[in-house]
C-alpha cells in the first residue's frame, strides 16, 4: 500500500516550489520586462504540473506492480531497471521498468516473452541522487523518488511502498563462458566457437568479436550461441563473447579465448606427360597441389638441379616448361610447392622419368656395286633419324675396312684396295648416348679387273644400251651377252687397248632389276649385277574433262565404261581463276598427293595430282577436285600404266606471254621417265606442243581460261622443261612432274 511519503522525502513540495518561485519572480520585476515575467511564469508553471502529472502516472504504475510482486530486484547502483516478477495462472509475469534516454519505460513480459512499451514519464532526471529505488529492510518496504527535470522545473516526489513481497533480490551479475571445439587449429579448419550464458533463460543475441571486431552475431539457443568459424585467418586470434542483454538481463562480455590458427598442410603430386619417353621427345611435368584454393609457386627440379623458374599456381595445377634434353637412364623429378600465407609448403614424392634410347636403322650403298680392280669405290651409311651422332664401322665380313663419323645421318668410307672377288660390306653403327646401335643390311660388292659402263641404267624392252668398258683382252671377241639370262643382241667389240664398245638391245624381260653378263673369248664371262633396270612403256588414257564458270566449289569427272583398275596411276591436271587457299581430289578411296602449285597473279593457277591406284574405280564413278572459292575452272584427267610414285621431280613458272614454259626441273634420278606438263592459261586460243612433248585433251571454262596437259616419255637422265605455244598471249602458270617408269 502507498504510505505516507513525508517520513522520507527527498525533495521539495509542490508548493514550495511555488513560494519559491513567486519570490524569484518579485525579485526579477524590477530587472526584467513585465511580459517576459509573464511568459516565464506561465512556462514554469505548465512544466510544473504537467512534471507532477507524469509523476503521479508513474507511481500509481509503480504503487500497482509492487503490490503484486512476489520478488522485487532493484539494481545497483540506482536500483534501476527495476524488475518485478509473479505468477499468474501458471504464467511467469515480469514488470521491468527502466531508464531510457530520460524516459522511465514501463516493459510487460509474460513468460520473458515482450507483450507491450509503455513510457509512463518523460525528462527524467537519471543522476543517482536524484532518480532511484532502493529496498529498506528495516520497515520492509520500497522507496521510490523520482525527479523531473525540464528547463527551471525539477519536480520530485518518493513513494513508499510496501509489497507483497516474497523474496527481495538483487539482479545477479550474468554469467558468459567461451570455449573452442580446438584452440589449436589449421587454415581451413571449421571451429566450433560456443558461449555459454547463465541462466539458461537468457533471450537475444551473443556477437562473437577477434580482436574487438564484430564477426559474427548468434542468436542464443537454451543458453548457448554458436558460431562455425571456416574463415579465420593463420595467426592468433583474442575471441571474445558480448551479449548484449535483453530486457530481462544485462550484458556481460566473456573471458579471452586465444584461438591459435596455423597455416594448412598441402599436398604435393607429380605426373609426366609421357613415362617412359625417348630421348629427344617433348615431354613435361605437372604438380598438383591440394587443396586447390593454395596460391603460390612451384619449383620443378630434375636430377636435383632446378628446372626452369619458379611456375605459379592456378587451381592447384602448375605445369613445367617442355624438354627434349633428358639424357637415357631414369632421372629423378620432384616439384617443391614454396607454400604461402595459409599453406604450408610441401615436395612431392620423387618421380622416376624413364628415358629410352631411341631406335636406329642404317642403309648403305656403294658408288659402284660393280668395280674394276683398283677402281676407287665410295661406300655411304646412313642412320635414320638423321640426328644420331657417333661414328659408323665399315666392315667386309668380319674384317674392319674403316670408320667415320655421322654427321647430319651420313658419313662415307672410299677405298681403292679391294680385292678382286665378292665382298660382304656392311655398316655397323656403334650407338650414341641417346641412341641404339644397329647394323645395315649386306652390301655385295663384287670387284672384278673388267670394267664395263652402261649409258642407259632403266628402258624398256627394245632399249639399246650404249656400252663402254676397259680391262678386256685385247681384242677380244665378244661371244655373248645376256640380260636377265634373257640373250640379247648386241654390237660389242674390244680395241687394241682392251677397251669395250657397242651396244646391247634390251630383250623381251619382265620388269625389274637385271644382271648383263656380257662373255668375251679371251676375258671369260663378266657379270654386272644389277646393271639394268627394264621398266614398262607407260601408257595414257583419258579419264574424262570438265569446265564451269559457276559459282560453285567443287568440278567433278564421271569415269567412264571401262573404268581404271588398280595398279594404275592417276594424273589430274587443273586450272582456275587465281584464289589462295587448299585444292583437293577425293575419289572413293584413293590418295591424291598433290605434285606441283603454280599460282599467276593475273589470276591462273595450275596443279598437278597423283594417285596410285588402289581401289579400283568403275563406270559411274566420279573424281571430284575441290577448291576454297567459287572460281572459273578446268580439268583434264588421265590414268598412267607403269609409274612409280612419289614423283621424281619438278618445276613452275608464270607468265604472260604466247610461250609458256615450265621452266628446268632437277636433274632426274632415272634415264626412262614420264614427264607431264600443265598448262593453265587465261584464253582459248590454240595451243603448240613443244620440246617433244604431245598434247593431251585440254579442258576450257568459258572463253577465258584453259587448262592444256602435254606428256613426253624421256629415255636418258637430265633436266626437262614443259613448253608450247599459244596462238594469243595471256596470262599463264606452268608446270611439269617427271615420274619413274616400273
Amino acid at each position: 500500500m502507498l504510505k505516507n511519503v513525508l517520513r522520507k522525502q527527498k525533495g521539495i513540495t509542490l508548493v514550495e516550489l511555488l513560494v519559491g518561485m513567486a519570490t524569484t519572480a518579485v525579485f526579477l520585476t524590477g530587472v526584467i520586462s513585465f511580459s517576459i515575467t509573464s511568459i516565464n511564469l506561465n512556462t514554469n508553471t505548465n512544466n510544473e504540473a504537467n512534471a507532477t502529472n507524469q509523476l503521479k502516472n508513474a507511481f500509481n504504475y509503480i504503487n500497482r506492480d509492487v503490490e503484486q510482486a512476489g520478488l522485487v530486484t532493484p539494481t545497483n547502483p540506482n536500483g534501476f531497471p527495476l524488475k518485478l516478477s509473479w505468477v499468474q495462472n501458471t504464467d511467469n509475469q515480469t514488470v521491468i521498468y527502466s531508464l531510457v534516454n530520460g524516459v522511465l519505460q514501463r516493459n510487460q513480459y509474460l513468460n520473458n516473452v515482450l507483450q507491450s512499451t509503455l513510457n509512463v514519464a518523460n525528462n527524467v532526471n537519471p543522476n543517482q541522487a536524484k532518480t532511484n529505488c532502493t529496498w529498506d529492510s528495516t520497515y520492509h518496504d520500497l522507496s521510490v523518488n523520482i525527479t523531473i527535470s525540464k528547463g527551471a522545473v525539477n519536480e520530485s516526489r518518493q513513494f513508499i511502498i510496501t509489497p507483497r513481497v516474497v523474496q527481495i533480490s538483487a539482479q545477479t551479475t550474468d554469467t558468459m563462458s567461451l570455449s573452442s571445439s580446438g584452440i589449436f587449429s589449421s587454415y581451413g579448419d571449421l571451429v566450433t566457437l560456443t558461449a555459454t550464458v547463465s541462466p539458461t533463460t537468457y533471450s537475444g543475441m551473443v556477437t562473437f568479436l577477434d580482436a574487438g571486431t564484430s564477426i559474427n552475431i548468434s542468436p542464443i539457443v537454451n543458453g548457448t550461441a554458436t558460431y562455425f568459424a571456416a574463415n579465420l585467418s593463420v595467426g592468433s586470434h583474442p575471441i571474445t563473447a558480448l551479449y548484449s542483454g535483453d530486457a530481462v538481463y544485462s550484458a556481460s562480455t566473456s573471458s579471452i579465448l586465444t584461438q591459435t590458427v596455423n597455416k594448412a598442410s598441402t599436398t604435393a603430386t607429380l605426373s609426366s606427360s609421357a613415362n617412359p619417353s625417348n630421348c629427344g621427345q617433348s615431354i613435361f611435368f605437372t604438380a598438383a597441389v591440394s587443396p586447390t584454393s593454395a596460391t603460390g609457386t612451384v619449383q620443378f627440379n630434375i636430377d636435383g638441379v632446378s628446372f626452369g623458374s619458379p611456375v605459379p599456381l592456378s587451381n592447384g595445377s602448375a605445369s613445367s616448361g617442355a624438354t627434349i634434353a633428358l639424357t637415357s637412364g631414369n632421372h629423378s623429378v620432384t616439384a617443391v610447392y614454396s607454400g604461402d600465407a595459409n599453406y604450408n609448403g610441401s615436395t612431392s614424392s620423387v618421380l622416376t622419368q624413364v628415358v629410352n634410347k631411341i631406335s636406329t636403322a642404317v642403309t648403305l650403298s656403294s658408288s659402284a656395286p660393280y668395280s674394276a680392280d683398283g677402281q676407287s669405290v665410295t661406300f655411304t651409311a646412313s642412320v635414320s633419324p638423321t640426328i644420331a651422332t657417333g661414328t659408323i664401322t665399315f666392315k667386309d665380313g668380319v674384317t674392319t675396312l674403316g670408320t667415320g663419323t655421322l654427321s647430319g645421318g651420313q658419313t662415307t668410307y672410299s677405298t681403292t684396295t679391294l680385292s678382286i672377288g665378292v665382298h660382304s660390306i656392311t655398316a655397323v653403327y656403334g650407338g650414341g648416348t641417346n641412341y641404339v646401335g644397329s647394323t645395315s643390311s649386306v652390301l655385295t660388292q663384287t670387284v672384278t679387273t673388267v670394267t664395263a659402263t652402261f649409258g642407259q641404267t632403266s628402258g624398256p624392252v627394245g632399249t639399246v644400251i650404249t656400252v663402254t668398258g676397259s680391262g678386256w683382252a685385247v681384242s677380244d671377241i665378244i661371244s655373248g651377252v645376256t640380260v636377265g639370262g634373257v640373250t640379247a643382241t648386241k654390237t660389242l667389240s674390244v680395241n687394241s687397248s682392251g677397251n669395250l664398245s657397242g651396244t646391247i638391245t634390251v630383250p623381251t624381260l619382265t620388269v625389274g632389276l637385271k644382271n648383263i653378263i656380257i662373255t668375251g673369248n679371251n676375258t671369260g664371262s663378266k657379270t654386272f649385277t644389277g646393271a639394268f633396270q627394264v621398266t614398262t612403256v607407260p601408257t595414257l588414257t583419258s579419264i574424262g574433262k570438265n569446265s564451269s564458270t559457276t559459282s560453285s566449289t567443287s568440278i567433278s569427272v564421271t569415269v567412264p565404261a571401262g573404268g581404271v583398275a588398280a595398279g594404275n596411276t592417276i594424273i589430274v591436271t587443273f586450272t582456275m581463276s587465281s584464289a589462295i587457299g587448299t585444292v583437293g581430289v577425293t575419289d572413293k578411296g584413293n590418295t591424291y598427293t598433290s605434285d606441283a602449285d603454280v599460282n599467276n597473279s593475273s589470276n591462273v593457277r595450275t596443279l598437278v595430282f597423283s594417285a596410285p591406284v588402289t581401289t579400283a574405280l568403275v563406270s559411274g564413278d566420279t573424281i571430284k577436285v575441290t577448291y576454297p572459292s567459287a572460281v572459273s575452272k578446268a580439268v583434264s584427267i588421265y590414268y598412267v600404266s607403269g609409274l612409280v610414285l612419289p614423283k621424281d621431280q619438278s618445276a613452275t613458272a608464270t607468265g604472260n606471254s604466247n610461250s609458256p614454259s615450265s621452266g628446268n626441273t632437277a636433274n632426274t634420278t632415272q634415264d626412262y621417265e614420264l614427264l607431264i606438263g600443265a598448262i593453265g592459261y587465261k584464253n582459248t586460243s590454240t595451243f603448240t606442243a613443244g620440246g617433244s612433248f604431245t598434247a593431251l585433251l585440254k579442258s576450257t571454262a568459258g572463253t577465258n581460261l584453259t587448262i592444256q596437259p602435254e606428256y613426253r616419255i624421256v629415255t636418258s637422265d637430265g633436266v626437262y622443261a614443259a613448253n608450247g605455244s599459244m596462238t594469243t598471249s595471256g596470262g599463264w602458270a606452268a608446270a611439269i612432274v617427271a615420274y619413274k617408269t616400273k
